[in-house]
């Protein structure tokens, strides 16, 4: 019978030659997520700093919601181009 403390190891080149592609893979979708998340962080405290330094009113709810489903149609519009 299986007990919570055993382990199951398994010893294999192969084993060990996918975990690492796993692994190296992972990581590099990692590092490319966190890389685009701090650059949409870097932008849009850039157009903060921008707007508040020359004192611009906000955009006002229609052109936001404009802007919004523009994107939203255009993203799904062109997905597949690339």
């Amino acid at each position: 019978m299986d007990r919570p403390g055993d382990r199951i190891v398994i010893e294999g080149s192969a084993t060990r030659v996918g975990a690492a592609a796993t692994s190296s893979s992972a990581q590099r979708v990692l590092r490319n997520t966190y890389m685009l998340l701090s650059a949409s962080l870097l932008w849009s405290a850039a157009c903060a700093g921008g707007a508040m330094a020359y004192r611009l009113p906000g955009p006002g709810i229609l052109l936001t919601l404009v802007g919004f489903y523009g994107l939203l149609f255009a993203i799904e519009r062109l997905r597949n181009s690339a």
